[in-house]
C-alpha cells in the first residue's frame, strides 16, 4: 500500500507498521565534518567577539560533525535503518571522525576517503543570542561523487534519499538516481546552492519531494525564483509548488515552524524552551519528519514529532525513538493551526509576513 502526496514525479512514501519494515533502508548523504565547538564564559561573550579582542577557551569540545553523520544519529535515535555516505580525508583527523561514527554505532562501510583532500572542519564559536557561528572548511565533502556512490549497484531499493547540505554536482546525480527508480527525496540546501548554483537547484525542484529551509534560506531562494516580488511566506511557497516541489518545510527561529502543502499550511509554534545550543536542530527536525512519513505517519504528526525532536537537540536533553515521540503525539495535545491556501496570511499565523 502506498500513500501518495500531490502530484509530482517522486513523491511515493511507503506506508510501514514497524521502523524494520521499511521496504529499503534510508540513504543519508551530506557532510561529514570534525567539528570544534568553542566554550567559554557567557559574560566574555559580546557582538564585537571576532573585533580583536582576546578571549579565554574554558575548553574545546570536539566530536564527529556535519549534515551527513547529525542526521544518521538521529535517524539511528529513531530506529530507521539507514546507510550514511559521506567523506573524510586519509588523515588523521578523518581516521578519528570515523572512529567516533562508529562508537555510534553507525554504519561507516560506505564512507569515502579522499587520498588528497584533508578532511572537513568546523569551528563554532558562541553568540550572546545563543546561536553558534560557525567557519567551515569543507574539504574532502567537495569531492564525493554519484560514481563513488555506487548506487545501482545496492542490493535493495532504498525508501527514500534525505540530502543534507552537499557539492551542486552530486545533488544532480543523486536527483537523477531518485527520478528514475521514483524514489522520495528530501534536501536541506545550503547557502551556496540557493545563492550561487541557484538555477541548478531551481532545475531539481520537481524532483524534490520536500524541500527543508529556514526563513534566511528562504528569502535568498526567492531573490532568485522571483526577482521582481516582494518576500513573503505565501509568495515563497507558491514558487516553489509551481515549480514542482509538493511539501516545504520552513523553519523561522523562535517563531516556530510551518509545512506548506499545495492547498494548505500547517504551522506549529516554537515551545518555550531553555536553549543550549541550536547547532544540529535544523537537522533533527528534518531528518525525523522525513523519517516519519516513510513510516506512515500523517504530515501533521510528523511535523509534531520533528518539533519535540529539534527541541531536544537545542535543549542538550536526549534524542527520542520514533516509537516514543509518536507516543507523545498521541497524548499531549496538538497546537498546530491550519491555513487553507487563498486565505489572508500577509502577517502569517505567527504574525510574521
Amino acid at each position: 500500500m502506498l500513500r501518495k502526496f500531490i502530484a509530482s514525479s517522486i513523491i511515493l512514501l511507503p506506508l510501514a507498521t514497524a521502523p524494520e519494515q521499511l521496504p529499503g533502508k534510508i540513504i543519508v548523504i551530506g557532510s561529514a565534518m570534525y567539528d570544534q565547538v568553542i566554550e567559554c564564559a557567557k559574560d566574555e561573550i559580546t557582538e564585537d567577539i571576532l573585533s580583536g579582542i582576546k578571549i579565554d577557551i574554558r575548553r574545546v569540545r570536539c566530536c564527529a560533525g556535519g549534515g551527513c553523520i547529525n542526521c544518521a544519529r538521529v535517524f539511528h535515535h529513531l530506529g530507521l535503518p539507514i546507510i550514511p555516505f559521506f567523506k573524510v580525508g586519509n588523515d588523521q583527523l578523518g581516521t578519528i571522525l570515523l572512529n567516533q561514527i562508529s562508537e555510534d554505532d553507525i554504519d561507516t562501510s560506505f564512507a569515502q576517503r579522499d587520498p588528497k583532500m584533508a578532511t572537513g572542519t568546523s569551528f563554532i564559536i558562541p553568540t550572546p543570542s545563543g546561536n553558534r557561528t560557525l567557519f567551515v572548511y569543507r574539504g574532502a565533502n567537495e569531492t564525493l561523487s554519484g560514481a563513488e556512490l555506487n548506487l545501482e549497484n545496492l542490493p535493495e531499493k532504498p525508501s527514500g534519499i534525505y540530502i543534507a547540505p552537499t557539492n551542486i554536482r552530486l545533488l544532480i546525480d543523486l536527483v537523477n538516481y531518485a527520478r528514475k527508480h521514483k524514489i522520495s527525496v528530501m534536501h536541506n540546501p545550503s547557502r551556496t546552492e540557493l545563492t550561487s548554483h541557484a538555477d541548478t537547484l531551481e532545475m531539481q525542484l520537481p524532483c524534490i519531494t520536500i524541500l527543508q529551509v529556514n526563513r534566511q534560506e528562504a528569502e535568498l531562494f526567492f531573490k532568485h525564483l522571483e526577482p521582481k516580488e516582494n518576500f513573503s511566506l505565501t509568495a515563497f511557497f507558491t514558487a516553489v509548488h509551481q515549480r514542482g516541489t509538493p511539501l516545504i518545510l520552513l523553519t523561522d527561529g523562535s517563531h516556530g515552524a510551518y509545512l506548506a502543502k499545495q492547498n494548505s499550511i500547517l504551522y506549529h509554534p516554537c515551545p518555550s524552551a531553555e536553549v543550549k545550543c541550536t547547532v544540529g536542530a535544523g537537522d533533527a527536525l528534518g531528518a525525523t519528519f522525513f523519517g516519519a512519513l516513510l513510516y506512515g505517519v500523517t504530515e501533521e504528526d510528523a511535523l509534531r514529532a520533528s518539533i519535540m525532536q529539534s527541541i531536544a537537540q537545542v535543549t542538550g536533553t536526549p534524542q527520542l525513538s520514533l516509537a516514543a515521540l509518536l507516543e507523545r503525539v498521541q497524548n499531549e495535545p496538538s497546537v498546530i493551526h491550519k491555513k487553507i491556501t487563498g486565505q489572508i496570511f500577509d502577517k502569517g499565523i505567527s504574525g510574521r509576513t
